[in-house]
């Protein structure tokens, strides 16, 4: 394996790793997009967090007299497959976070209003039970194991929902259906009392069958 084929498969390995990482934490599931899963688990993406370590190093072999490189010519680079942290911006250690936050809000082109804006700490409702936990972070996601998704992943027969709509979303389940209670984008964000509400609607029954709401086993099942 050469220098470039290396470099590109710790990239990839990294950003595995992240969402690996990420997706336990937050309970999402693989379709969620980037932002979103970042956004809930309040971590920022790991090329930022890279970039803002390199820039901090960057400072300390500017400014600090027992660093290694101290006064160091940096020659030119030579390879395109290898990045300096000389090459980023310098960054003092203890402006790292909000620097970080900055490169985060501008990576970040989510328009999703049920999750946080970039910030480094769990969303709130991360003292729920975890089943709930992972229900609240799904519908902010607005990503679940709705019969629409289950009809994509060739598990149901069709997309319907309890109710007759032929497309039971998640925004469906949160907005329009029938069967249950409905919140709003910033009752699911601050984890309102109606967001709590909706989340337990796995109590209650819909049928003549007396059979577990599909709306709760769609959005809360754990698994993947």
């Amino acid at each position: 394996m050469n220098r470039g084929q290396f470099d590109q498969s710790c990239m990839l390995c990294t950003c595995v790793s992240s969402v690996c990482l990420t997706s336990p934490v937050t309970g999402q599931l693989r379709p969620t997009t980037l932002p979103l899963l970042y956004r809930t688990a309040g971590i920022a993406p790991p090329d930022i967090r890279r970039q803002t370590h390199g820039s901090t190093e960057n400072h300390k072999q500017e400014t600090d007299l027992r660093h290694p490189l101290f006064d160091h010519s940096h020659p030119r680079a030579r390879l395109k497959t290898r990045k300096s942290f000389r090459t980023v911006e310098s960054v003092k250690p203890d402006q790292a976070a909000s620097h970080r936050l900055v490169l985060w809000n501008t990576w970040d082109n989510a328009t999703n209003e049920a999750i946080q804006p970039p910030k480094e700490q769990l969303p709130s409702g991360r003292e729920l039970h975890r089943k709930d936990w992972v229900t609240l972070n799904r519908a902010r996601a607005k990503v679940g194991m709705t019969a629409s998704t289950l009809h994509k992943w060739k598990l149901r027969p069709n997309s319907e929902c309890p109710c007759g709509n032929q497309n039971q979303t998640m925004d469906h389940i949160l907005s329009e259906c029938t069967e249950g209670p409905h919140c709003t984008d910033q009752d699911l964000r601050d984890c309102t009392d109606a967001a709590q509400a909706w989340i337990n609607i796995g109590g209650t029954r819909y049928d003549d069958d007396d059979q577990s709401c599909m709306l709760c086993t769609c959005v809360s099942s754990v698994c993947c």
